[in-house]
């Protein structure tokens, strides 16, 4: 049972720290997080003595079935800035924070134009999400569920694979399978890539066949209890060239040895930086086209990113994904992800499924 008053008053102390009166929380991944509900519209006011989930007729039924911690408002012909106004203090000055990266200009302008006079506007980012950072063990269940279920699907397709399939058939087959498995559905769009095209590194699969001798790529990952897994295996469906082998062989060597290097407190630029100079030392730097790793939880990409710019630290109960991969155009590409989780000496991998270059 997921604990959302202890969330909640986590995120009030965040509060007290930073000297806020009150929060506004309108990202729906954050509300989500902080009560449970999973509607389209729900907005949280948090205040240091008390909070409040504002949202609208239409989730009468599935507020009251699933906020917690919180008491539930609704409005009817009402804006948002006029459902806070007689909610807010009347003292003076009232410290406002809200979520800069969703509240727009225009709806910046109505908030001040509707709300007390009292009320000071504070943007911030990213508030709740340092939260989200660090997954209690209920979280992890829930991704590891949802990791255990993709490997399965992943063994189920490999069975099912034959030459003549077409990538759209191959995805069709995953999602239909994650419905039969009971999951939440994907985490992401379905990757399914063959041949040439898996140099495309988020390809939409097409109605090429498989052949014998094309390489294929998998990257999806199920989502369960709203929190989701990720994953991704490359192979050639036949005898593999040197050229292939040798670029697996590559990639499965990044991997390895950034996973490695996985640990509480290790800086994520500096796991980029191994993958990116072990590339750079065999001449393939060229190759590598994108960051190395990304956070996951109820968003597949969320932080700590893992790429060069990010002077992030590792910490136990964070959920990432280590991803290297080469490219190129005249023959393809691969790429190897596994989902850890970090602990204290090292990572657990959630996706322990071997890599083989070809099948």
């Amino acid at each position: 049972m997921i604990k959302y008053e202890a969330r909640q008053e986590r995120f009030r102390r965040w509060m007290g720290r930073e000297h806020f009166d009150g929060f506004l929380i309108t990202n729906l991944t954050n509300v989500r997080y902080l009560c449970g509900f999973t509607g389209s519209n729900g907005t949280i006011l948090m205040t240091q003595e008390e909070g409040i989930f504002l949202t609208d007729g239409r989730y009468r039924f599935q507020a009251a079935d699933e906020v917690q911690g919180l008491p539930v408002k609704f409005a009817v012909g009402k804006s948002l800035p006029r459902q806070l106004k007689p909610l807010i203090p009347a003292r003076i000055p009232f410290r406002l924070g809200f979520e800069s990266d969703v509240v727009t200009v225009v709806q910046h302008g109505f908030l001040l134009q509707e709300l007390r006079s009292n009320v000071v506007l504070e943007p911030t980012h990213s508030a709740v999400q340092k939260l989200r950072l660090y997954k209690d063990s209920d979280e992890i269940r829930m991704i590891r569920k949802a990791a255990g279920t993709t490997l399965s699907i992943f063994e189920e397709v490999l069975d099912t694979l034959q030459p003549g399939m077409t990538e759209k058939q191959v995805q069709r087959l995953i999602r239909s399978l994650m419905e039969d498995a009971g999951t939440d559905g994907e985490a992401f769009e379905t990757i399914v890539l063959f041949g040439k095209r898996t140099c495309l590194v988020h390809g939409k699969p097409s109605e090429y066949s498989l052949r014998e001798g094309d390489l294929v790529l998998m990257d999806f990952g199920a989502r369960y209890g709203g929190y989701c897994s990720d994953f991704t295996r490359t192979f050639c469906y036949g005898k593999p060239s040197q050229k292939i082998l040798k670029s697996f062989e590559a990639v499965q060597d990044a991997l390895n040895r950034a996973s490695a290097k996985a640990k509480a407190g290790a800086n994520v630029c500096d796991l980029e930086q191994t993958v990116r100079r072990y590339f750079r030392r065999i001449g393939r730097d060229r190759e590598y086209l994108h960051a190395l790793g990304h956070g996951v939880g109820l968003e597949i990409h969320e932080a700590p990113r893992l790429n060069a710019q990010s002077n992030s630290a590792l910490a136990p109960g964070m959920v990432i994904t280590i991803e290297p991969g080469l490219y190129g155009r005249q023959w393809g590409g691969i790429r190897l992800e596994n989902l850890y989780l970090v602990r204290k000496d090292g990572v657990e991998n959630l996706t322990p499924h071997p890599f083989f270059p070809s099948l």
